[in-house]
């Protein structure tokens, strides 16, 4: 297995699975397609031939940077969203994770699940450090994760929630929703990342394939800020989730 080395000044925080998701995790399962192994396998290569080798790493901004706090969770799903938003049309949107990570999180800086900072999101909607940063250009922090959003930024957040998201509990599952362009972040060795791009398999056994995950460790770790990782690697327990953009309200 892959160990996931961590960095001096560099922390995790994904916690386990601790319930069951609600039924709106279920509702657009019903309309999900798992496919069979040769599907994923022609698939994946096509998305590889047209995007270049880049899958959904062509849409990312820039990467994010959880500076030495345990918000991992928080910035994989905000991180992927924002680049799900411009492979479905809409404009580029950086956002702030610690005002999501503050409610997933308590408070504290103790880690959070994927699954409370996607209902947090689904409820509260994502900030956008247009409104509400957390760096300033020289990359020192304006808002830390503990400070109280302004109401200007609290109102503007409802404008991008998410929308449906639901579990995944295997891999067939989760390379499904890659080539279906859904938004996949995953937890592994207690960290949280999100999946943009899968390699062309070379065997069948879907464990085995290889994928580049988006890491929130600034674009100085690892390959300008992504990893690579066998799916089989994922750690269910820590749960995975597909989701396609969010709901944008009003949006000029």
């Amino acid at each position: 297995m892959t160990e996931l080395v961590i960095p001096p000044g560099k922390k995790i925080g994904c916690l386990p699975r601790e319930r069951t998701p609600h039924d709106v995790c279920r509702l657009y399962r019903d309309q999900f397609t798992v496919y069979s192994v040769d599907d994923l396998v022609d698939r994946i290569k096509e998305i590889h031939d047209i995007t270049n080798g880049q899958g959904l790493k062509q849409f990312v901004g820039s990467i994010y940077n959880q500076n030495g706090r345990r918000s991992c969770a928080a910035e994989s799903a905000c991180g992927c969203l924002s680049a799900l938003r411009v492979s479905e049309g809409q404009e580029w949107q950086e956002f702030n994770p610690w005002p999501t990570y503050k409610v997933s999180g308590g408070g504290g800086d103790n880690g959070s699940t994927l699954y409370d900072n996607l209902v947090t999101l689904q409820r509260h909607g994502a900030y956008r450090t247009a409104l509400w940063p957390r760096y300033d250009a020289n990359g020192n922090i304006v808002h830390d994760y503990r400070e109280t959003p302004s109401q200007e930024a609290t109102d503007d957040a409802k404008r991008y929630r998410l929308g449906e998201f639901w579990e995944l509990e295997n891999v067939g599952e989760l390379a499904s929703a890659y080539v279906d362009g859904f938004g996949c972040p995953f937890g592994w060795q207690g960290h949280s990342c999100w999946i943009p791009y899968i390699r062309p398999p070379t065997t069948n056994n879907a464990s085995q394939w290889q994928a580049t995950y988006c890491n929130s460790w600034h674009a100085s770790w690892g390959d300008n800020g992504y990893g690579t990782i066998r799916l089989g690697e994922i750690n269910w327990g820590y749960q995975a989730f597909a989701y396609r953009t969010s709901v944008t309200w009003n949006e000029t």
